[in-house]
This record gives C-alpha cells, structure tokens and sequence, in this order.
C-alpha cells in the first residue's frame, strides 16, 4: 500500500531542492534549506523495511549505487557536449577534469564534482547501519544515535571532509531513525495523524488540522530564521547544532502533515517514484528552460517569480523524460516501477 502523503512530500520536496539551487531571495534560501535535506532522510526513515544485511547491500545497490554511477556518467558526458558546443576546447584541461570528476564519484571528493547525487551515497550508506541498528534494542539504538551527534558535531568544524562522505552521513543519520519512529509511532488522533483517510475529513478535525499546519510553518520560520541554513552535504548545520534538528524534524513534519491533506495521482506517484532522476539532471533542465522562455523572449521577471517559475517547469518537462526512462532503462533510476 502506497502512502500517498509520501508521494505529495516528495513532490513537493524535489521542488525545493530546484528552487534551492536556483538564485532566491536569502529568506526563502534559508527556509528551504531549514528542513528540505532532512525531508528526505526522513522519508526514506519512514519507508524503512528490515532485511538481511546481505539482501539489503543487494537491493541498495541495485537502487542506490547503479544508479550513482550511471546518472554520474550521464552528467559528464552532458557536460561534455556543453563543452564541445562552444568550441576552443582545451582537451588537457577537459581530460584533467574529467579525471578529477570520476576521482570524485568514487572517493566523493571534491564534492563539487559529484553535486546533488551525493545524497545517493549518503542514503545507502544510512540504509546499511541502520538494517543494523534498527534491529537491536531501544537503548542501544539511542547509544547510536548519540554517537553520531557527536560525531557529526565535531565534522562540521573540520577543515577537510571524509571520503563517500561519511560525515555528511553521520550527520543525517538521526533523520532516517527519526522518520523510522514517526512510522512506528505514528500519531492515532486525526489531527497528528500523516496517514490520509479515504472518508472525508468532518470540519472540525480538518480545522484542528490546519492549525497546527500554521503553528508548524510559523515555527520552522522563527527556527530557520534563527539558525539558518543547514546544508549537510558540506556538514554545515547552521548557528546552532542541536537547533539543527529540531528545525529539520519540524519542517520535515509541517511538510508531511501538509501533504496528507492532498490525494495523489499519477503524476505525483511517477515523480515521487524517479526523484533522483530530477536529482541528476535538473540543472540541464534548468538551462534549457531558462533558454526557451526567459532569454530568447526577452522576459524580465523578479528573481523569485523567475525561479519559481524555472522549477516548477523542471519539474513538469521531468514527467515525460521519467516516464521513458522506466520504459526503456529503467536501471538508470533503479528500476522503481
């Protein structure tokens, strides 16, 4: 059974990783990045299922690091034909980088080169402790956790970052154990509840439901507007570590309470289902649709407007691209059906 709340977060989450890499004014900057990253590490927490260590590397693989490997290739030899295209190549300069990049997808550094997928290593590496972990008792689960808040306070004031970025994932982990515990003790009162029933909300529920939506908004605005940005593939978790988490798991929930309040369809279920390939490519996307609309018609917008309106483009020409990818490789997005 699909959760459609999930699908909609999703959606919804995939957004504003576009809109967060587009220019934005710096509060909407700081607000999607209080909780879009966590988002994520949350769901994938909540979609946990246990296997055995040895299923769970097989199936990981197959959805996680196939992919990686593949959308990375993908990604350089785009870059490629951008380089071709406009001429005067340096073809020293191009195999050095090139080096350098596929140096990068196996070792993870210099981040820069391996951009929004490092978020497929850092998942795989997560889903693998935690299969683990999330099998032993309460309290050493919490000993674990506590271990990687130490840790990863002390990666955020490190000169250098880790190899397969362990660091970045260090510090995720607690979001996947958070979203894991949000499923097994999902909330039975309707107005906390994620899960979206078929009957009709009455008024009052939906009402108190919507409350809350508001409350949540305007602390994760007070909390981000604190804190800051929180950007974990650089372990950079703004003013306050420990506000780090608090911030992120109540914009998490403020964005999964939001999308329980929507039905899915086929469009948000295909989207939810082949993210990463958004993930890979929307910055070529991007470009395109900057070309097609804004810059050959000549059309001046806001900086905001314009970007809203870039990724919410992205995110539509994605749709058919994902729907002949599962046609025809589907292994480049895990084979997610």
């Amino acid at each position: 059974m699909r959760h459609q709340f999930i699908d909609i977060a999703k959606l919804g989450g995939i957004f504003f990783v576009i809109l967060g890499h587009l220019p934005t004014s710096a509060y909407i900057h700081t607000y999607i990045y209080s909780f879009h990253m966590p988002l994520f590490f949350i769901i994938s927490g909540y979609l946990h299922k246990p296997y055995s260590n040895q299923e769970t590397i097989k199936r990981n693989t197959y959805t996680l690091i196939i992919p990686y490997i593949l959308l990375f290739t993908c990604v350089q030899i785009l870059e490629l034909q951008d380089i071709f295209r406009r001429g005067n190549i340096n073809f020293s300069l191009v195999g050095s980088t090139l080096a350098t990049s596929f140096k990068a997808m196996i070792l993870g550094e210099p981040r820069i080169y391996v951009g929004p997928l490092w978020f497929l290593i850092s998942l795989f590496e997560i889903k693998i402790i935690a299969n683990i972990l999330l099998k032993q008792k309460q309290s050493v689960i919490i000993i674990g956790c506590l271990c990687c808040l130490v840790l990863g306070y002390f990666f955020q004031y490190k000169n250098e970052f880790s190899y397969f970025f362990l660091d970045s994932t260090v510090i995720a982990f607690p979001f996947y154990i958070i979203g894991s515990y949000l499923r097994k003790y999902n909330f039975e009162n309707d107005t906390f509840s994620l899960h979206h029933y078929n009957q009709a909300y009455n008024k009052t529920t939906k009402l108190k439901k919507v409350s809350l939506l508001i409350i949540l908004i305007a602390i994760t605005n007070i909390l981000s507007y604190y804190n800051g940005a929180i950007d974990i593939d650089y372990c950079r978790c703004g003013k306050s570590f420990i506000l780090t988490y608090i911030t992120g798991f109540i914009g998490s929930y403020m964005f999964l309470l939001a999308s329980s309040l929507f039905h899915s369809n086929k469009f948000t279920t295909t989207i939810s289902k082949s993210t990463i390939f958004i993930l890979a490519f929307h910055y070529f996307i991007i470009k395109k649709v900057d070309l097609w609309i804004f810059i050959r018609n000549d059309i001046n917008l806001t900086t905001n407007t314009k970007s809203i309106i870039l990724a919410l483009s992205t995110v539509v020409i994605s749709y058919p691209q994902i729907i002949l990818t599962k046609k025809y490789f589907p292994i480049l997005i895990g084979n997610r059906k």
